[in-house]
């Protein structure tokens, strides 16, 4: 038969659970470190996505302007009547695209730098053991609660925009003098008959 033992049985201890403490908190919200990263990760892929959207809109314009061109230079040259005027309409045109294009390229900046905030002050203090953030976090978040456009000048959009236009300018100019030269205007002469200027 078998004998109980005497001894009380003891119960396991309860450890207390670990509370973590929240790594922010603002207006009442408190967030643990994962979704504090969770949250940052997914800004970051915003960011990267309204920078690439203004990217592509740079392309955009830089499209449009080439495409104008080649219809333009194809209805100049189609016929000797067409008038030179249409190449000089469509440069004025392409400096519109210009225009565009470089208020789009100030739109690209504030977004790609945005992006390079965040890469320098979150994710590069990540991978520097121990997470410390800058001592400048106070000012980088308010440049992402107030969206500024970085300072430049305008060398710097004229660096980044013109190269590509330039050379469409380059070959309307050239088109335009060509066309002057292959196919002079004509005047009537009182008999009829037509006489080159």
């Amino acid at each position: 038969m078998a004998v109980k033992s005497s001894k009380a049985k003891s119960k396991p201890k309860q450890e207390e659970p670990v509370v973590e403490e929240p790594v922010w908190t603002y207006r009442g919200y408190r967030l643990k470190t994962s979704e504090f990263v969770t949250a940052m990760v997914h800004f970051f892929r915003a960011e990267i996505q309204r920078a690439n959207v203004w990217r592509q809109r740079l392309d955009t314009t830089t499209n449009w302007a080439v495409v104008a061109t080649g219809a333009t230079l194809s209805i100049a040259f189609s016929q000797p009547g067409v008038h030179h005027g249409i190449i000089i309409l469509n440069t004025l045109l392409v400096m519109w695209f210009l225009f565009i294009e470089a208020r789009r390229y100030r739109y690209y900046e504030l977004w790609s730098y945005r992006v390079r905030l965040m890469e320098t002050d979150f994710y590069a203090a990540m991978l520097v053991p121990p997470f410390h953030p800058r001592p400048n976090g106070r000012r980088t978040c308010r440049k992402f609660a107030h969206a500024e456009f970085p300072h430049f000048d305008v060398g710097g959009v004229r660096q980044a925009v013109a190269p590509e236009l330039l050379w469409i300018f380059l070959i309307l100019y050239a088109s335009w003098v060509a066309k002057i030269w292959l196919f002079p205007r004509t005047r009537p002469k009182p008999g009829g008959i037509r006489e080159p200027r």
